[in-house]
């Protein structure tokens, strides 16, 4: 389940939203249930200067552990907490 808003203020956009992934079996093992988690993540976007903007990121921000993909006694974590800026000129 998602849930989250856009904001526009200033000339600065962006988002907040929070992702909540439920408790699951995974495969080959009938036996385990992972424990659900939420993440929340962030995104804006900014003027610079003339045709440059930034645009800042940040996944996962308060660096939730969770279990992305669990399956045949194999387990891959979730991505801790990454941060993204990147900076574009539009013609």
């Amino acid at each position: 389940m998602n849930a989250g808003f856009d904001f526009d203020w200033k000339g600065i956009a962006g988002s907040l939203w929070a992702t909540y992934t439920v408790a699951w079996t995974p495969v080959d093992e009938p036996d385990v249930r992972t424990q659900p988690y939420t993440l929340v993540s962030f995104r804006a976007t900014f003027p610079i200067s003339g045709p440059w903007s930034g645009e800042l990121g940040v996944q996962n921000i308060f660096d939730q552990r969770y279990k992305e993909v669990q399956a045949d006694g194999e387990l891959n974590p979730g991505s801790p907490t990454q941060v993204v800026f990147t900076v574009r000129h539009g013609f």
